[in-house]
């Protein structure tokens, strides 16, 4: 089965370019408050939660009806489809709402670095059209990523968002980037970037055999059994 890996941390990935020289600690640091609401701009647990999720159920059920047999038992056994992709969605859901809360927690002292200045400039930005359609692409981008690799689906989502920019994005996105605030968030995305791929990296090896085994589990129940004997005569 072909492993698809999470969205991440927006910002991290679309701001990941090489930075010249990382800017001086600042003397004020952002607020709490900033930092919950750059979280919930650029990493919304739940949202990223159902886009895995729905990535997942596509991929279980493609595979599922990739398979001669398997689509033979369903006719036979009703039901069956729904509860091998649920089994494995079941595990999907374990693994990522589990490890997303972590991330952000780790997260939050690499926004916290933030000048309270910088935090209301990048929270400014990415409330903007420009800003969030830059977000949600991103988003989308990773979501629909065929790679395999981290850094691979992070590129395809960075080219997703910057694909969606218009001649009339292009002044909002200048007059970003020439603030400190831009370049602090580069200097910062690659620590970032560490921390979701790590976390990334760790859910997918998980899911790599959690995934399969409850597929088998599903398809070995009791009741999936019984029903199958009864249609096959047996």
């Amino acid at each position: 089965m072909r492993h698809r890996l999470a969205p991440v941390a927006a910002a991290a990935l679309l701001l990941a370019v090489p930075a010249s020289a990382r800017p001086a600690a600042p003397a004020l640091t952002a607020s709490q408050t900033q930092v919950d609401t750059l979280l919930g701009i650029l990493f919304p647990i739940d949202r990223l939660l159902q886009l895995n999720l729905a990535a997942w159920q596509e991929e279980l059920a493609a595979t599922f009806d990739a398979d001669p047999a398997l689509v033979a038992r369903e006719k036979a056994a009703p039901g069956l489809r729904a509860r091998v992709i649920e089994a494995g969605l079941a595990e999907v859901r374990d693994a990522y709402g589990g490890e997303l809360p972590v991330m952000a927690r780790e997260l939050r002292p690499i926004y916290a670095e933030l000048t309270p200045a910088d935090a209301d400039t990048l929270i400014a930005f990415f409330r903007t059209p420009t800003g969030a359609k830059l977000v949600a692409q991103m988003h989308a981008g990773v979501a629909q990523s065929a790679s395999l690799t981290v850094r691979g689906v992070a590129d395809d989502g960075r080219r997703k968002a910057l694909a969606s920019l218009e001649p009339s994005d292009v002044p909002a996105l200048k007059a970003f980037a020439a603030t400190p605030a831009s370049a602090r968030a580069r200097a910062m995305a690659p620590r970032i970037a560490e921390v979701s791929d790590r976390h990334i990296t760790a859910v997918t090896k998980r899911l790599e055999t959690a995934v399969p085994a409850a597929r088998a589990r599903a398809l070995a129940t009791p009741s999936t059994r019984t029903t199958d004997q009864k249609a096959s005569g047996q």
